[in-house]
């Protein structure tokens, strides 16, 4: 039955092995027998206990330490050269194999400081995880596009990423955190400079800058900066590359395998260039006002197929971009200005505004991105226009979406300089995201079971509603 220890056998027990009058003790004891014998209010199960699991912790670390690094020519560049950051000409970025996916983004330091601000790498951090959590194996070629100023900051944060993800493999069983596939996909970063992109053709870019109705002050409005102008010109950057998806790097939320996207290419027409998804407000509605008083019965800008593109999550068929002479024709600096004062309208956010302009005069030129891949999320047009926001912004139910784009403003109108407004108004219209720094797991499921909790940092775990 049960019985209390005598407190007199233990203290013998306790002199005894730590006396070193214990003989024939095996040496994977001998860290046990320190600990007891160094800190008495241990008790010696707990000792063992604790020693057992670093041991399998430790032979956990061994073995996956092995698996990935049998696997680390397969999995990933050296990670030295991703943090080296070295820029390739676009010319001459080219995936490994014709298996890699082709995926761009911009990541630039905009505001010139010395780091890049934290909450924007984190940003980053939850794409990139996010795509390495749901896919499904395919091998990834990221092309990087940054500048001179930005490109060692850029570089060690992206090896960072891998790193720790690497880490996190080897440490955490599958079961313990869910991701569709074991280990990363195969993967080759290539960093491309801004600037060699906007020496292909500066007159154009020039021509489009012209058109910003906020300026060229990029410290005051970031759609004054030349980034935001150079993807028409990926076709003739990209000479070595046929297909190329092209996303924001901070402002997306994706729960589905990037493959799902690339599948999409077979999907564009025989004319289409590119495949974007539609904006889903009536921005454009609201930008072609002039237009409307020139042609009263126009459906551009209209719920529906003209309702102006988005190019947060873009499809580039580049060779087919190449070929075709519409598309560079219309690439010069006359038929920009020809293009805007046709429609009457001046640009607010870069180069989406050429491409829906674009799209309204020649539409054969693009094939529409099911709003699935690009399920946007601001509200900023809900106020002013209540009575048919929602002809603008349905896409689908939650469990059908795979990209969440987390762009212009909200969750509430006031953070759309709006006046507040009754939550049942407008609630059909936010979602929520839950994210969890996996760092500070425990601490999370502290708070969780024993709120309120003081003792989680703003950035330690976030609930965005959007």
């Amino acid at each position: 039955g049960w019985h209390q220890p005598d407190p007199a056998h233990a203290t013998y027990v306790r002199q005894v092995i730590c006396s070193g009058q214990q003989k024939g003790r095996r040496k994977i004891f001998s860290v046990v027998n320190v600990m007891y014998c160094k800190f008495p209010r241990i008790r010696k199960r707990d000792v063992k206990l604790l020693s057992f699991t670093a041991s399998y912790i430790l032979f956990v670390i061994t073995i996956n330490s092995v698996f990935v690094h049998r696997n680390s020519d397969n999995y990933v560049e050296n990670l030295q050269k991703i943090r080296d950051g070295k820029f390739t000409k676009p010319g001459k970025v080219e995936p490994p194999s014709t298996e890699y996916i082709n995926l761009g983004m911009i990541i630039i330091n905009l505001k010139k400081t010395e780091n890049l601000d934290e909450n924007f790498l984190d940003q980053i951090r939850k794409v990139f995880n996010d795509i390495f959590l749901f896919s499904s194996g395919t091998p990834l070629h990221f092309i990087i596009v940054t500048d001179k100023f930005s490109i060692a900051g850029v570089s060690l944060f992206l090896a960072e990423i891998i790193s720790k993800d690497l880490a996190r493999q080897a440490i955490l069983d599958r079961s313990w955190k869910w991701r569709k596939s074991k280990g990363l996909p195969l993967i080759a970063f290539s960093f491309v400079d801004t600037e060699d992109i906007l020496d292909i053709d500066r007159d154009f870019v020039a021509a489009l800058k012209k058109q910003n109705l906020n300026g060229n002050d990029a410290t005051k409005d970031k759609y004054a900066a030349d980034l935001f102008y150079i993807a028409p010109l990926y076709h003739k950057a990209f000479q070595a590359i046929d297909r190329m998806i092209f996303m924001d790097s901070n402002d997306l939320v994706i729960v589905s395998d990037i493959k799902a996207l690339q599948d999409r290419f077979d999907n564009i027409e025989d004319d289409a260039v590119m495949e974007v998804g539609l904006d889903l407000s009536p921005h454009y509605r609201t930008h072609l006002s002039e237009y409307y008083l020139t042609d009263l019965m126009s459906e551009l800008g209209m719920p529906g197929r003209y309702q102006g593109l988005n190019t947060g999550v873009v499809l580039f068929h580049l060779q087919k971009m190449r070929k075709s002479k519409v598309f560079n024709d219309n690439l010069t600096p006359e038929k920009v200005d020809a293009l805007f004062k046709n429609y009457k309208m001046k640009m607010t956010v870069g180069d989406q505004d050429w491409f829906t302009l674009l799209s309204f005069q020649h539409p054969n030129l693009f094939t529409i991105l099911p709003c699935q891949f690009n399920a946007q999320t601001s509200i900023q047009y809900w106020s002013s226009n209540k009575e048919i926001f929602h002809s603008y912004h349905h896409c689908d139910v939650l469990k059908n979406i795979k990209i969440f784009h987390r762009n212009g403003c909200g969750p509430n109108p006031e953070h759309c300089g709006s006046p507040p407004a009754q939550l049942s108004e407008y609630r059909e219209y936010i979602n929520f995201f839950i994210f969890v720094n996996p760092e500070n797991l425990w601490t999370v499921l502290y708070c969780a079971f024993t709120l309120p909790c003081k003792l989680l940092t703003p950035r330690q775990n976030e609930i965005i509603d959007y």
